[in-house]
């Protein structure tokens, strides 16, 4: 039996879209806890962080010290047993509180939400949720037919899905594209309607199904990170949804969006995309691209788990801070890369080589810095140890060496504007205005080095020149001063 609560879209987008209002009055729910509830009602705010409001009566053992009881609870975590199996489970800070008569009412920032239990021998798909998803890429077209008993199925390529639904028949996922990597199990990337909430997100899914095996959630993170990569924005997820064959809802868990609370996440969402690769009208071609990029990932000795890390979240900063996470993506790409795949030109000499030649100068210098007075000598003798190896500019000038890649004039100019704030430089109003045409061009040379570095042999998408472009083009500069002309706050007045 499926969880068949509050909600009925929950097959085309999660399930606190709309919000859940539990009524503990009934004896359908009974509390693990002592607390004199009758209903719950979690919903989501207009930033769509999670969010609760506890009903309940005061009586002789609560009385008005209503805060202090629920700060009490032992891990700030609630569980509501279902006669039906399906136990609610969430956990709170407690954000305000009130006393009407008997009644009181406690509001509370929900840290996860629960419904049901994981069961991995009744699940047949999984969906995850995400906002600030893409709306660049045209996607498959799905075709649905509604069944006998108010099911419908959604029919494509790789096999049906029969769906559960009360509702009226809709066209809950409007498109899909599936992506067949060879190291993983495939799976689907959906889109998601506009008509649901958020209204000021774009909105996916990745579904993931038995018959083709499930992913463990280093595959999972890998996935949304070479998404983000390739969709030029950070995929923020808010919860995941288990299906059992026949379309019922067994198990959903949601959280609010990942993300820190400094950040404005409807303006992180508003952005447009910076995506390194782009395809025209009915172009299927990033189904294989992506999977390319998945498998190339995976068979790497590089590290591109950390590198989509970093570039992942510098989508969600502003670009002063934007271009410290891009130089930390790339310096680390090159370092990583050259560590494993160059043929040693990132060194002067062969470190076990130098540490030999200079053992006796390391030990004197050593006594020296100790009778100097110096505080913290192993940092000046690690400086030291490490001057057999190329640092900073010069192992990245090496690392497009080894690639054959020319950064280009533009992309190359952006270093020095990274190196302002990233070393607390002074910044001219000048150099201020110049700084989101740096990150973009920074950027550009960021997702060349990645799809270089990857052995990627498609074209890669110039912001600039709006076109196509090869992996060894740089950035025009008469395209990036026509765009930087257009700008009017650019403009010195």
């Amino acid at each position: 039996m499926g969880i068949f609560i509050m909600n009925t879209n929950f097959i085309g987008w999660e399930l606190l879209e709309k919000p859940i209002n539990i009524c503990l009055l009934g004896g359908e729910y009974l509390l693990e806890n002592n607390i004199n509830l009758f209903n719950i009602i979690f919903k989501r705010n207009e930033n769509y962080e999670l969010t609760a409001i506890l009903n309940g009566f005061i009586d002789e053992n609560i009385g008005r010290k209503v805060n202090i009881f629920f700060k009490s609870i032992e891990n700030n975590k609630i569980v509501i047993k279902s006669l039906n199996g399906h136990d609610i489970t969430f956990q709170y800070n407690v954000r305000d509180y009130s006393y009407h008569q008997v009644h009181y009412a406690v509001k509370l920032d929900i840290l996860y939400l629960r419904i049901g239990e994981i069961d991995e021998e009744k699940v047949e798909w999984k969906s995850r949720w995400y906002i600030n998803g893409s709306d660049l890429i045209l996607l498959r077209n799905p075709i649905y037919t509604i069944e006998k008993g108010s099911n419908f199925k959604r029919l494509n390529d790789v096999g049906e899905l029969i769906i559960n639904t009360d509702s009226e028949f809709n066209h809950f996922v409007s498109s899909y594209f599936v992506v067949k990597p060879d190291t993983l199990n495939q799976f689907i990337v959906s889109k998601i309607p506009s008509k649901f909430n958020p209204e000021w997100s774009t909105k996916m899914s990745i579904d993931f199904f038995r018959e083709f095996g499930f992913h463990s959630k280093e595959q999972i993170n890998l996935i949304e990170n070479v998404l983000s990569f390739a969709f030029g924005r950070s995929l923020i997820d808010i919860g995941e949804s288990h299906f059992d064959k026949n379309g019922n809802l067994i198990y959903y868990k949601a959280y609010s969006p990942r993300v820190s609370h400094t950040i404005n996440l409807k303006y992180i969402c508003d952005r447009g995309p910076n995506c390194p690769l782009f395809y025209t009208f009915f172009d299927m071609g990033h189904e294989n691209d992506l999977a390319f990029i998945i498998d190339k990932c995976e068979e790497s000795n590089v590290n591109y788990y950390n590198v989509f890390n970093y570039l992942r979240e510098s989508f969600n900063l502003p670009p002063l801070s934007e271009i410290v996470l891009i130089a930390g993506a790339l310096e680390f790409l090159a370092e990583n890369w050259l560590e494993n795949n160059s043929s040693g030109k990132h060194e002067h000499m062969p470190k076990e080589d130098f540490e030999n030649l200079i053992s006796d100068e390391l030990n004197k210098c050593h006594e020296k810095f100790k009778e100097y007075g110096v505080i913290r000598i192993e940092d000046l003798m690690d400086n030291i140890k490490g001057a057999y190896e190329k640092h900073g500019s010069k192992k990245l000038d090496l690392f497009f060496d080894e690639l054959g890649m020319d950064p280009g004039k533009i992309e190359d100019s952006a270093k020095y504007y990274r190196h302002a704030p990233a070393h607390g430089k002074i910044i001219s109003l000048k150099m201020a205005r110049k700084f989101s045409l740096r990150v973009i061009s920074y950027r550009l040379l960021l997702n060349r080095s990645v799809l270089n570095s990857l052995n990627f042999k498609g074209p890669y998408w110039d912001f600039f020149s709006k076109s196509y472009k090869n992996l060894d083009e740089p950035i025009d500069k008469e395209d990036f001063n026509r765009l930087q002309d257009s700008v009017k706050f650019i403009k010195d007045v």
